[in-house]
């Protein structure tokens, strides 16, 4: 008499295993994105905090901040001609706005999805560096303080 056994797996098996990936899908993937879109973030702030170095750079040298690409060479011929291209990223839009002899206001903000960061419990949408005197980073809680 021969036996005759199946092999492989049965169909409920296969289900079962395709249920636990989703859970483990469900579960990873919007942490994972979350991590992504902490990352981008990062990476804006690193890029605002290079363009305070160089307005802080071109201030000692010049009785201004500057903006982004304009021509300074009558009024501030030590520093050069131009302060610094505009900042360029597929996730932030950087601007220079308010930018006087005393202080400026730097903001990126953000594009798409980019919008749905959050750090504890605070969205981290535009992010801003004000310097009047003294630099002030809003919201605090996502430049990780």
């Amino acid at each position: 008499m021969a036996s005759s056994k199946s092999r492989g797996f049965t169909l409920l098996e296969l289900m079962v295993v395709v249920a636990i990936i989703a859970i483990l899908a469900i579960i990873a993937i919007p942490s994972y994105l979350a991590q992504v879109r902490k990352s981008r973030r990062s990476d804006a702030i690193a890029t605002m905090n290079t363009v305070v170095l160089n307005e802080e750079r071109w201030r000692t040298n010049c009785p201004s901040y500057a903006a982004f690409s304009e021509d300074y060479t009558a009024t501030c011929p030590l520093a050069g001609a131009n302060f610094m291209a505009t900042p360029t990223s597929v996730y932030y839009t950087f601007a220079l706005a308010g930018v006087t002899a005393t202080g400026y206001t730097l903001t990126a903000a953000p594009i798409g999805s980019q919008a749905k960061d959050q750090q504890f419990g605070t969205t981290c949408g535009t992010l801003t560096i004000a310097s009047a005197g003294s630099t002030s980073q809003t919201p605090a809680e996502c430049f990780g303080h």
